[in-house]
């Protein structure tokens, strides 16, 4: 077994061969058997933003306006899904990184077998429900992994390095913290166990990756402040997120948690149902006062949590029991020597982070899967270290892989079923939205609800040419971006749903339609009466004050 790996690893080219055909012909299965589809209804968006759909802009909030601006050419040259398709090219050059790095520290074969196993339990999230959080983790893996084992070195495998880890940090910053923090206790072992000179390349090399890293992130910030209407945009996005995604889930939907401060019950649905685009009442400072007045969890609660989270993935998605098998690979192989403090030690640091997650309310299964593959990832670099006997050792190598292949079938039997009826899905209502996007002379109102539909889940097919200059949803994360407020004051209106009453070239959607109502009648101080149009079966509604008898 020595001699075959050492024979496969002597022979550069099988190994660049193996290293990219395992990350490549995975992706080519999962997309040829079962397509590709977004995880959540933020990365419709922002493709949807990158491909033009929502007029000439370069903001896309959540990814870094440098990788915006990489991918224009792309889209001038030739119209198609660049921000997918770049991200899933990066995916794949990246596992290729790994897999290269895993074939040399645990042996060519175990270190190829180990590759499959990983590529079996994550290979769905991967490159069937896409998620640009998951990317950007996969990405910035690669990249602080060949870093940290080409460490006191600065060479081209040194630059590649620095390459991927800033282009993951582009897509999306917060995982450079996550990456970072488990990258961090392997990055420090190997550097004090390298000489002077290595420890000074070392040094360089980190320099260099903080000042690229940090000098793109100031970039995207500085993007969001030198035009008003971005800053403005960036203060409320700021507070809603604070609100949206960290507190409204520890609020009951059926009671009005705000009764005390002033809040009134049809004000606390709008915003339990993420339909607060309203300028004038639910204002960045107004938002930020409510979310402060909702408590945090508490220590002995998110321990509670914590502990329930990891007995859950015991029996949980495919990637949970990855976690599992690699947490019993690395009892299985620690010694008492110095190698065991590195697997103790990215051990600590994604407790840690599980730990922070929950309490922060932000464990969603994209960071929660982001998470578990760094965990994994360096678990497998750092045995080595532990237990150098490894790459003599077939038989865990292959009892997990057979163990994931099992654990694996009910998934992938379900996603055979699952796969053909989302994309059904996904062209359900296409007819709606084109007539609603080619009926310029009338403005479309829709609920948050909406979003996902609107958004066109036909990931090879984003919108394109200012698909949404007269359809603007009345809640989400793009509320008071400046498109969407020129969208609506081309038509008239400020407060969409308060402005939209008695407008006869507006049309709203049947979500929370009879809410819409009463926010717009309480606002207005009149009474407010729901009529329905022919005009689109999607969007049938409209707000009047005074009801025409028929």
């Amino acid at each position: 077994m020595k001699n075959l790996n050492e024979k496969i690893n002597s022979l550069k080219w099988l190994n660049l061969i193996v290293s990219i055909a395992i990350p490549f012909i995975t992706c080519i299965i999962i997309l040829s058997v079962f397509g590709i589809r977004y995880q959540t209804n933020d990365d419709a968006t922002l493709s949807n933003i990158a491909a033009g759909a929502y007029g000439d802009t370069i903001h896309m909030v959540y990814v870094n306006v440098l990788f915006s601006v990489i991918l224009r050419p792309l889209y001038a040259l030739k119209m198609a899904n660049w921000y997918v398709i770049v991200q899933l090219l990066l995916v794949v050059v990246s596992i290729s990184v790994i897999v290269h790095i895993l074939m040399k520290r645990l042996g060519a074969i175990q270190g190829i077998i180990v590759s499959a196993t990983i590529m079996i339990a994550f290979a769905e999230h991967i490159f069937y429900s896409f998620q640009y959080t998951e990317c950007s983790t996969i990405i910035l893996t690669a990249g602080l992994l060949l870093i940290t084992d080409n460490l006191g070195k600065i060479d081209k495998m040194t630059w590649i390095g620095i390459f991927l880890a800033l282009m993951g940090s582009l897509i999306r910053w917060q995982s450079f913290y996550l990456v970072g923090g488990m990258s961090g206790v392997i990055l420090l072992y190997k550097f004090f166990s390298i000489d002077r000179k290595k420890q000074k390349n070392a040094i360089i090399t980190m320099a260099i990756l903080f000042a690229v890293v940090f000098g793109a992130k100031f970039a995207d910030i500085l993007a969001y402040q030198i035009d008003d209407g971005w800053k403005n945009f960036a203060q409320y996005n700021n507070a809603r997120t604070q609100y949206s995604d960290f507190k409204v889930y520890r609020l009951d939907s059926d009671v009005n948690s705000f009764a005390e401060i002033g809040v009134s019950d049809v004000d606390y649905e709008m915003l339990n149902n993420w339909d607060f685009y309203d300028p004038e009442h639910f204002t960045a400072e107004y938002i930020l006062t409510l979310a402060d007045s909702v408590p945090n969890m508490s220590f002995i609660e998110a321990f509670k949590k914590t502990a329930r989270t990891l007995v859950d993935m015991l029996s949980g998605k495919m990637y949970d029991y990855m976690f599992w098998v690699v947490v019993v690979i690395a009892f299985l192989h620690m010694r008492p020597n110095k190698g065991v403090f590195e697997i103790i030690g990215i051990g600590i640091v994604c407790g840690i982070l599980l730990f922070y997650l929950i309490y922060k309310g932000r464990l969603p299964s994209w960071v929660q899967m982001s998470l578990i593959w760094t965990f994994v990832i360096y678990i497998f670099y750092s045995v080595p270290d532990s237990a150098p006997e490894f790459s003599k050792n077939m038989i865990i190598p292959l009892l997990s892989f057979v163990l994931i292949i099992y654990l694996s079938r009910p998934a992938y039997s379900k996603l055979m079923v699952d796969a053909p009826n989302y994309r059904e899905w996904s062209h359900s209502e296409q007819q709606y939205f084109d007539s609603m996007s080619d009926d310029k002379k009338n403005l479309y109102l829709l609920a948050t609800d909406s979003i996902n539909v609107a958004a066109g889940f036909d990931v090879w097919n984003p919108r394109t040419d200012n698909f949404y200059s007269n359809i603007v949803a009345f809640g989400g994360w793009l509320s008071q971006a400046p498109h969407r407020n020129e969208a609506l004051q081309k038509y008239g209106l400020t407060r969409p749903i308060v402005d939209c009453v008695d407008k006869s070239n507006v049309y709203l959607d049947y979500h929370n339609i009879d809410l819409v109502k009463r926010y717009a009648q309480k606002e207005l101080g009149v009474e407010v009466f729901v009529i329905e149009s022919e005009k689109n079966p999607f969007t049938p509604y409209q707000l009047v004050t005074e009801k025409k008898e028929a």
